[in-house]
C-alpha cells in the first residue's frame, strides 16, 4: 500500500484506534466494484455435441479397429 499511496495520506490512520481503522477499511472495501478487477469475463459454455452412433453396430472395440 505504501507504493500506491504516499506517506502523507497515511498520517490520519496513525492516530486512529485499531477498531476504528478496521471499520474504515471495511467501509472502503464495501464500495469496491470487484467486477472491474476480473481478468477475463467467462463466456457461455458451448453445448455438447451429440455422439454419432450406428444402431446396427453399437460398439466396436479399439483392439478390433487396430487389428483390422
Amino acid at each position: 500500500m505504501m507504493i500506491a499511496i504516499p506517506d502523507e495520506e497515511w498520517r490520519i490512520f496513525r492516530k486512529m484506534s485499531t477498531k476504528r481503522f478496521i471499520q474504515i477499511l471495511q467501509q472502503l472495501a464495501g464500495k469496491v466494484d470487484l467486477a472491474k478487477f476480473r481478468k477475463h469475463k467467462r463466456g457461455p459454455k458451448k453445448p455438447r455435441q451429440e455422439r454419432t452412433r450406428n444402431p446396427k453396430q453399437p460398439h466396436v472395440s479399439t483392439a478390433k479397429l487396430l487389428k483390422g
